[in-house]
């Protein structure tokens, strides 16, 4: 059974449902574009990020993050509201440094006999 066009623009959506239809492509992006190109499941780590990024910001819990703008960044030139650019920035640097720490622990420790 299909849903006729009108009966789904008749939904009234709640403001998180909006800004999720409206960005989530931008966000997946943002992200994708921060991560190094070497990861080798970069799509799938965008994705995540952006939905922990979603998770983060519809929370009650967490604390409201700063709404001031990076200079620089590219993020409000693709219609990310600045809300969404601050915590998915901070999502994707979380996600690095958990990165850079595993390569670190697995990376082997030089020999000491080694010269």
């Amino acid at each position: 059974m299909t849903v006729a066009p009108f009966a789904r623009s008749a939904r009234r959506y709640s403001l998180g449902e909006e800004l999720f239809m409206r960005h989530q492509e931008q966000l997946v992006r943002f992200i994708a574009s921060h991560l190094p190109p070497a990861t080798p499941r970069m799509a799938v780590d965008a994705e995540d990020l952006a939905q922990e990024t979603w998770l983060r910001v519809m929370s009650p819990s967490s604390p409201p993050p700063s709404l001031v703008p990076v200079t620089g960044d590219q993020a409000l030139a693709w219609g990310l509201p600045v809300l969404l650019t601050n915590v998915a920035r901070k999502v994707v640097q979380a996600h690095l440094t958990k990165l850079v720490e595993r390569m670190a622990n697995a990376a082997p420790e030089p020999s000491a006999t080694a010269a």
